[in-house]
């Protein structure tokens, strides 16, 4: 378990999936680096979440830098999340 941060939570999967490029494009042309933004099904709601933190106050800087730039919505919750083991390297 870590945190990530919700930015659109919905009950109809169209609105979600257009929410889910939406929010993609937009964090690509502010040249954001919200790490995986994907959407998650809690039934009955869409959920459209970004980042994998271990941290909680990694994904407060992210959910700040969101706010700051006219995402409201976002806020910090806690998820499953995906970490990159790298293995050791043999000499």
């Amino acid at each position: 378990m870590g945190f990530r941060v919700q930015l659109h939570s919905t009950t109809s999967i169209d609105e979600a999936q257009q929410a889910l490029s939406t929010y993609r494009s937009r964090l690509d042309s502010l040249e954001i680096d919200a790490g995986r933004i994907d959407m998650v099904f809690d039934a009955p709601y869409y959920k459209i979440r970004a980042g994998d933190f271990m941290v909680k106050g990694e994904a407060d800087m992210l959910t700040d830098t969101l706010r700051a730039e006219g995402i409201p919505e976002a806020w910090v919750v806690r998820d499953n999340i995906f970490r990159m083991i790298r293995e050791r390297q043999q000499d």
